[in-house]
């Protein structure tokens, strides 16, 4: 299952524009969320939002926020209301191909680069483990849908990567760790 989500991530860099993120069906949430990155990339930056600040004391996803960073679109998430953002930790990103994030970080795959951040983040709901945990459900991300499913008593599963800890709790929404990312 790994490999197969590995060649999809590497299939989905390697398409480049063919993939951009077109999809205007998504809700109100959606389309100022990370929608708007173009003008936020000319706008000054804004500081992080307090979960993400938090997330980033940890040391545990640079990666994911260098990303945040590269797509210009931090200060979106701000606008979104209270938001779940499921972080895929270094190590996550270490599961990947050899060059695969660096190429996807480059400015002519800006828009990969978001709809793969998109499909990190539900808009509207501060999801945290402890709610999750007995209970089968599906989100809605800002790329997609998610099944999130807690009958596990060991573990908490988004699709099919695992919940690594409670979550980092910030006054804007909660960064829950994951062990992989979730593709498109």
């Amino acid at each position: 299952m790994k490999t197969y989500a590995l060649a999809a991530l590497a299939a989905l860099i390697l398409a480049q524009p063919a993939l951009a993120d077109t999809d205007s069906s998504r809700s109100a949430a959606a389309g100022v969320a990370l929608g708007s990155a173009r003008a936020v990339a000319t706008a000054p930056a804004a500081q992080k939002s307090d979960a993400l600040e938090k997330a980033s004391r940890t040391g545990n996803f640079k990666t994911f926020l260098s990303a945040i960073d590269a797509a210009g679109i931090e200060g979106d998430l701000g606008q979104l209301g209270p938001y779940t953002l499921f972080a895929p930790t270094d190590a996550a990103f270490a599961k990947l191909p050899a060059g695969a994030m660096d190429r996807l970080m480059q400015p002519e795959n800006r828009d990969q680069l978001i709809a793969l951040i998109r499909m990190h983040v539900v808009a509207g709901q501060a999801l945290t483990a402890d709610k999750m945990a007995g209970q089968q459900m599906t989100a809605e991300t800002l790329n997609g849908p998610v099944a999130i499913d807690g009958t596990d008593p060991s573990a908490v599963w988004i699709n099919a990567v695992t919940v690594e800890g409670p979550g980092i709790r910030g006054k804007d929404g909660v960064v829950l760790a994951i062990d992989s990312l979730l593709l498109p």
